[in-house]
């Protein structure tokens, strides 16, 4: 679950994990994965189910549950919760918010694209549904960066894991043969500067270059 350095340091900092390009967000940043905040019982359900009230685990970290944290003792998993808990906090470097007025066209073709495939399940407010699709609006997973998790999710897809405290989870289609790379990143620019969010645009070139394989249309 954690990585250490020759010297023995923990180095919970995050970065993109080789050859995947899913960004493994620090553990440490309370704008990133950071659990300062949180119950001990929540990270303790996202450990051993793979979802809670504050969030829930895709891509590599769904792995990490399935495969492995869901396996654990009640005292280890509430042994982990209580050490990411109690990590001093750091700050996440970012880039800029998007300037709204430099981005009208591209937020106008955003709203078009969320409104035709993603109004219905997240809302018109990015409030999404509770216990089933999560809420855009004020999502720290959604204004990270760099944003390759949510190119992943949008372009491919994904689910948390199938775990006995949550046996058939809700998911995301992959929209990549649905959606051109332009369209992604800017239903993600839309998505990433709305509802009280405010990061930085999402641009084609990294849209191809996090999603993978062959780039889209």
């Amino acid at each position: 679950l954690f990585g250490a350095s020759a010297s023995g340091t923990l180095d919970l900092s995050g970065g993109l994990i080789p050859v995947q390009n899913w960004y493994a967000p620090s553990l440490s940043s309370p704008q990133e994965a950071g659990v300062a905040e949180w119950e001990i019982g929540e990270i303790v359900a996202l450990l051993g189910t793979g979802v809670s009230r504050r969030g829930s685990t895709i891509g590599p970290m769904a792995d990490v549950v399935r495969d492995s944290t869901r396996h654990l003792s009640a005292p280890d998993l509430e042994a982990i919760a209580t050490f990411l808990k109690a990590l001093p906090p750091t700050a996440a470097s970012s880039r800029p918010a998007s300037e709204a007025l430099a981005l009208t066209g591209t937020m106008q073709e955003g709203r078009r694209v969320y409104e035709a495939h993603c109004v219905d399940c997240h809302g018109d407010q990015g409030q999404g549904v509770p216990g089933a699709y999560p809420p855009l609006s004020r999502n720290r997973a959604v204004t990270m960066d760099p944003p390759a998790n949510m190119v992943h999710v949008v372009a491919l897809g994904g689910y948390p894991p199938s775990t006995q405290g949550n046996p058939r989870p809700f998911g995301m289609p992959p929209f990549a043969t649905t959606l051109t790379d332009g369209e992604i990143a800017s239903v993600l620019t839309m998505i990433r500067n709305s509802w009280g969010n405010g990061a930085a645009p999402v641009t084609t070139v990294e849209v191809r270059r996090f999603r993978g394989g062959e780039p889209g249309r």
